[in-house]
C-alpha cells in the first residue's frame, strides 16, 4: 500500500547538466519500494505533485534522480536540505524478476529506475548488462553509481561508444529486456524486436496528476484496451503497447 508522508530532504547533489539527486528521509516508502516503482513528490510553488522514479533505497532513505525539463523540476532543483516535501508512494507495479540474463536499456533520464533494478540484480547474483545512452557526456550520471557497471553510449561520441543506446543492443534468444527512455527509443526498440521472441518490459514515462488511476490523465493504448500508467503500470510488455499512440511526456 502507498503512504502519504512528509519527507525531509537530507541531501541534494548536482550530478550532471540539469540533473540532480535528492535523498529523502521516507522510512515508510523505503520499506516497501521495489525497482520500477515511483513516488508523487511535492514541487514547491506548484499545485500538482510530480511522478519521479525511485533510483534506490538505503535504510530509511529514498533516492530520487530527476532532470530539469520545465518550471516544476526547476523549482525542485532549488530545494534546500531539511525542506519537508509531501510524498506519496511507492506507486505502480515493479519490474518482474528475470529467469535468464537481463538486458537493461536506459535512454537519458530513463536510466533512473534501471539503476535501482540493477542493484537488486547484483544482490541476487543475476546476470545482466546495463546499456546507458545520452546525447553527450555532459549529461551522464553513471559516475555517481560506481557499484554498477554501465556500457556507455553518447550520440556525439564524447564518452563511451558513439551512437544511440540501441546501437549497443546484442541479444540472444533467452535474454529478457527491460527498457526506459524517450518515446522514439521505445518505438525503435519495438521495430528491432518485431522479428524476435524476446520478452521485453518497458517502463513508460507519462504526465500524471493523481498517481492512483482516478483522474485518467496518463492513459495509454494497449492491445487489450486503454490502461493507466500510474495504476496498471508503469511497467508493460512492449509487445502489448501501441507505440504509435505514445506521446512525449
Amino acid at each position: 500500500m502507498p503512504y502519504e508522508i512528509s519527507a525531509k530532504v537530507l541531501n541534494k547533489i548536482w550530478l550532471s547538466k540539469n540533473t540532480y539527486l535528492l535523498e529523502l528521509f521516507a522510512p515508510q516508502i523505503a520499506s516497501k519500494a521495489k525497482p520500477g516503482q515511483f513516488v508523487m513528490l511535492e514541487v514547491p510553488g506548484k499545485f500538482l505533485r510530480r511522478p519521479l522514479s525511485i533510483a534506490g533505497v538505503d535504510g530509511n532513505r529514498v533516492t530520487i534522480v530527476f532532470r530539469v525539463v520545465g518550471e516544476g523540476t526547476k523549482n525542485l532543483s532549488l530545494v534546500r536540505r531539511h525542506t519537508q516535501l509531501s510524498a506519496f508512494g511507492p506507486l505502480g507495479k515493479p519490474f518482474p524478476i528475470p529467469e535468464s540474463k537481463a538486458i537493461l536499456i536506459g535512454g537519458g533520464i530513463g536510466v533512473v529506475p534501471l539503476i535501482f533494478f540493477a542493484r537488486e540484480l547484483i544482490k541476487t547474483g543475476q546476470n545482466f548488462e546495463l546499456i546507458y545512452g545520452e546525447k553527450s557526456a555532459e549529461y551522464l550520471i553513471n559516475e555517481r553509481f560506481p557499484d554498477i557497471r554501465f556500457r556507455i553510449f553518447t550520440e556525439d561520441g564524447s564518452k563511451g561508444e558513439k551512437g544511440t543506446v540501441l546501437d549497443g543492443l546484442k541479444i540472444t534468444k533467452d535474454d529478457v529486456i527491460y527498457a526506459c527512455g524517450p518515446t522514439p527509443m521505445i518505438r525503435a526498440l519495438k521495430r528491432i524486436l518485431e522479428s524476435k521472441n524476446n520478452t521485453c518490459w518497458v517502463s513508460l514515462e507519462q504526465r500524471m496528476a493523481c498517481g492512483i488511476g482516478v483522474c485518467r490523465g496518463c492513459v495509454v493504448k494497449l492491445e487489450s484496451g486503454y490502461k493507466t500508467v500510474c495504476r496498471d503500470g508503469p511497467i508493460f510488455l512492449l509487445s502489448e503497447i501501441d507505440v504509435n499512440s505514445l506521446v512525449e511526456p
